[in-house]
């Protein structure tokens, strides 16, 4: 059981609750406990969950940037089998593997509960030169956003690649009943709240 962060768990089960597509990105140094907040708020909430693989992880000697691609392609891939997906070919860029979870999370929506995706570490699926950040653009700006039951969750260790791709850049919300949320877990609760279309920004301590 987590103890403290009440602000924060408190702040995820309202977003869970608002009946509103929600983008949150929860980002602070390595080590923290950001996957257990998730962990704890959510429990058996989350719809699909995966987490990019360390760079570490993976032959730098004797793989191209290709392969760290192909590598973390087919990592997500087996995500979506191990959870219920249907056994198929697996994709062969990012586009390819977000219209597998856009079906994937189709499939699962009885409309009834939250679809809840949760993407821990992030950054290390955004390899050089891969798409990943058009293909998650295509899954929030063109699917999720506008549903009112889908709640995306990503975790991240790089707070700069998180404040830079995810919310300085092009995740811009289309949609009337979405808003993207950066929540800070280094320390207390730091969030910037966008309202889109008319991109306010708040920023609360």
């Amino acid at each position: 059981m987590i103890t403290g962060r009440e602000k924060e768990q408190k702040k995820l089960k309202d977003l869970y609750e608002s009946g509103k597509a929600e983008f949150v990105a929860v980002y602070g140094r390595r080590r923290v406990g950001k996957t257990y907040l998730i962990d704890e708020v959510f429990n058996s909430e989350i719809t699909f969950r995966h987490a990019g693989l360390s760079p570490i992880s993976i032959d730098t000697e004797n793989a191209s940037k290709k392969n760290h691609m192909k590598e973390q392609l087919r990592h997500f891939h087996h995500s979506l089998m191990m959870q219920g997906m249907e056994e198929n070919t697996p994709p062969e860029s990012w586009l390819d593997a977000f219209y597998m979870l856009e079906r994937f999370l189709m499939e699962k929506d009885d409309k009834k509960r939250r679809l809840l995706i949760f993407l821990d570490e992030i950054q290390w699926m955004d390899t050089p030169k891969s798409g990943f950040m058009t293909g998650l653009e295509a899954f929030w700006n063109s699917w999720a956003c506008c549903r009112h039951n889908v709640m995306l969750v990503v975790c991240g260790s790089s707070t700069s690649w998180i404040m830079t791709e995810v919310f300085m850049a092009g995740l811009h919300v289309r949609s009337n009943f979405s808003r993207l949320i950066c929540m800070n877990v280094n320390s207390s609760l730091f969030r910037r709240d966008c309202h889109y279309p008319v991109m306010t920004l708040h920023k609360h301590i």
